[in-house]
């Protein structure tokens, strides 16, 4: 599939579906860009297609988009930088920023965890997007998270918050208000 180019054909396909049938891609591009063997393969043809455009240009972050897509989407982009930093640049790019800022606070449990998820894995490699999730108010509503009603989210809030503070001193005073929070869920049993 990957010498076939499947995820060109599958994000050039889009602009032939209806809104409706536009999960159903980017589904097939998650689950691709997730898979253990080709996963960089997909990943790269993913970005070198244009896909984080495409995510911005279908606006596949809307909050009142279907919870499935959303996760798709957010699982996609979050797959992109644990896999390799050098997909940073593009990932910031796309300025996804204020759409993570409106959807850490869904509704939906799931898209709270996959946000944090994200966060933590933007985190991953290197401080390059400390500063940026600073400035969009994202690590202060991570810090939140870990306060969630829902156990995955809080899971993935501390994954964030201790990715924050890993590759350099940028953030600890912006982190300092998580400390109690991480103590007291030491008891959490997630």
């Amino acid at each position: 599939m990957a010498k076939a180019d499947i995820i060109y054909l599958t994000l050039n396909a889009l602009k032939y579906l209806n809104q409706d049938a536009i999960p159903i891609g980017i589904t097939l591009i998650s689950k691709l860009v997730f898979s253990a063997d080709s996963s960089k393969t997909f990943a790269q043809q993913f970005v070198q297609g244009n896909g984080l455009g495409v995510i911005n240009k279908y606006t596949l972050l809307g909050a009142d988009n279907n919870p499935v897509l959303i996760v798709d989407t957010l699982s996609l982009i979050s797959q992109l930088a644990r896999i390799s930093k050098d997909f940073y640049d593009n990932i910031h790019n796309s300025n996804i920023y204020q759409d993570l800022k409106n959807l850490i606070v869904h509704q939906d449990a799931s898209i709270r965890a996959k946000v944090c998820n994200l966060i933590g894995n933007l985190c991953r490699h290197t401080g390059f997007f400390y500063e940026k999730l600073l400035k969009f108010g994202l690590i202060s509503a991570a810090i939140e998270c870990c306060r969630d009603p829902d156990r995955n989210t809080r899971k993935f809030a501390c994954f964030a918050v201790g990715n924050a503070g890993f590759h350099n001193d940028v953030l600890y005073e912006h982190l300092k208000p998580c400390v109690p929070l991480l103590v007291e869920l030491l008891r959490d049993q997630e």
